[in-house]
C-alpha cells in the first residue's frame, strides 16, 4: 500500500491506536471484508514510526494466544526491519515475568514468519511458552538476529537458483522450437509377459513425461488408477534417475528416495535417445507392471497424421487388479490348457470354472482400438 508522507503529531497516536484496535478485531474473523481493507488503508496513511508505536502499545493489551491477529497489520509495511528492531528493544526492556513480555516475543515470532515464511518459528515459541522455558527467550531473540544473517545468504542462494531456473526454461523453449517437427517412434513392451504384450506408438519429441504417461496408459488400455514412475536404468541399480509426480501427501518412501525430476518439467526428446540409459515405465506399485521403452526411430512430423498414434501391437493388456505378473501367467496357462482340451473335445477344464476374468481374451488387440486422450485435459481432471 502507498503511504502518505506527512508530519502528523505524535499526539494523534490515539487515533492510529483506535484504527489498529479495529483492524485487530476485524482481522480475527473478517480479514477478507471491505471494512478490514479500508481500515488498513487508513493505517497506512500514518507515518511508520507512529504505526510501530501503536502496535507496541497494543501488545500491552494482548495475551499470547490473541497476539497472532495483531500481526495482520504488518501488511501495511513494505519493509519490516524497523518494527523488528523496535520489538527487540522493547523485549530487552521488559521483565520476563510480565504478560506483555510473552506478547512481545510472540509478536517478534510473527515478524520473522512474515519475513522468512517460517511458521515453525512461532510454533516453537508457543511450545516454549506453554512449558515455561523462559530461559530460552533470550536465546530465541539472539537467534532472530542471527537469522537475519542467514536470510541474507539464503536470499543470495535463492536468487542464484531462480536465475538457473530461468536459464533452463530458456534452453527448454529453444530446444522445443528446434525439435517441434520431430516424432519419436517408441516400442512399449510389458516386461516378463510370454508371449510378449507390446505396442508401438508415435509421439511428439516435445511431449513431457506426463504426456507420455497418458499415451502409454491409452495404448496399453490401462485405467490410470494407480501410481507410476519413469526410471532411467534398472530400478534396482545403484545409479538410477527417477522421473515422476511427487505424492500429494509425502510418505516415507518419497522422503528417503525423492524423485530426481518432475515429469511435467521434462521433455521426452532429451531423454529418449542413444546417449541415455534404457528407460522403464513402472505402473501400479502393488502389481508392479514394468514397461520397457525402446526408441525405434526419429521421424519428421507428417501433416496428414494425428499424433500421438498407435501403429502396431500384439495381445491384450492384463486386466487391472489381476494381481500381477505371476497371477497373469497362471491364468494364461489355465486358459491355454482349456483351449487345448476344447479342441480335442475333452470337455471343459474345471480350472476355468468361475473364472474371474470371464470374457478376457489375451489375444484381443488391434491398433485401431486405441483412443488417445488430451494430456492437459487429463491433468485438469485430477
Amino acid at each position: 500500500m502507498a503511504r502518505i508522507e506527512n508530519d502528523q503529531d505524535v499526539s494523534e497516536t490515539d487515533d492510529i491506536f483506535s484504527l489498529i484496535q479495529s483492524a485487530w478485531d476485524l482481522g480475527k474473523y473478517e480479514a477478507d471484508t471491505v471494512e478490514y481493507q479500508d481500515c488498513l488503508t487508513k493505517i497506512s496513511a500514518y507515518p511508520e514510526s507512529q504505526i510501530i508505536s501503536a502496535i507496541l502499545e497494543a501488545t500491552s493489551k494482548c495475551t499470547p494466544d490473541n497476539v497472532l491477529s495483531l500481526s495482520c497489520i504488518f501488511d501495511v509495511f513494505t519493509d519490516l526491519s524497523a518494527i523488528r528492531a523496535e520489538i527487540l528493544v522493547k523485549i530487552k526492556n521488559t521483565t520476563e515475568d510480565s504478560q506483555n513480555y510473552c506478547a512481545l516475543v510472540f509478536l517478534a515470532a510473527q515478524v520473522e514468519e512474515k519475513i522468512y515464511h517460517d511458521p515453525g518459528m512461532a510454533e516453537i515459541l508457543i511450545d516454549q511458552l506453554m512449558h515455561g522455558k523462559r530461559e530460552q527467550y533470550n536465546a530465541f531473540i539472539n537467534n532472530i538476529v542471527e537469522a537475519a544473517i542467514v536470510a541474507s545468504a539464503l536470499s543470495q542462494k535463492f536468487a542464484e537458483e531462480k536465475e538457473e531456473k530461468r536459464q533452463k526454461q530458456e534452453q527448454e523453449q529453444t530446444w522445443v522450437k528446434q525439435n517441434a517437427s520431430k516424432i519419436l517412434r517408441v516400442k512399449v513392451s510389458l516386461a516378463g509377459t510370454h508371449p510378449l504384450v507390446w505396442r508401438v506408438i508415435e509421439v511428439p519429441a516435445t511431449y513431457t513425461f506426463w504426456d507420455l504417461h497418458v499415451s502409454i496408459q491409452d495404448a496399453m488400455q490401462w485405467h490410470s488408477m494407480q501410481g507410476h514412475i519413469f526410471v532411467m536404468g534398472h530400478r534396482r541399480a545403484r545409479e538410477k534417475i527417477t522421473i515422476g509426480l511427487p505424492p500429494k501427501v509425502p510418505d516415507l518412501i518419497s522422503l528417503l528416495d525423492p524423485l530426481d525430476y518432475f515429469e511435467r518439467d521434462e521433455v521426452i526428446g532429451k531423454w529418449l535417445n542413444p546417449q541415455h540409459p534404457p528407460v522403464q515405465y513402472i505402473y501400479d506399485f502393488s502389481e508392479y507392471w514394468v514397461h520397457d521403452l525402446c526408441l525405434q526411430k526419429i521421424l519428421c512430423k507428417d501433416g496428414t497424421k494425428t499424433y500421438p498414434r498407435c501403429t502396431s501391437g500384439r495381445r491384450a493388456t492384463p486386466p487391472a487388479g489381476c494381481g500381477g505378473l505371476k497371477e497373469y501367467h497362471e491364468w494364461i496357462h489355465r486358459h491355454n490348457r482349456a483351449q487345448e482340451k476344447s479342441q480335442k473335445d475333452e470337455g471343459d477344464d474345471e480350472d476355468m470354472e468361475d473364472d474371474p476374468w470371464d470374457g478376457f481374451d489375451p489375444d484381443d488387440f488391434t491398433p485401431f482400438q486405441v483412443r488417445f486422450r488430451d494430456p492437459k485435459e487429463v491433468w485438469s481432471e485430477l
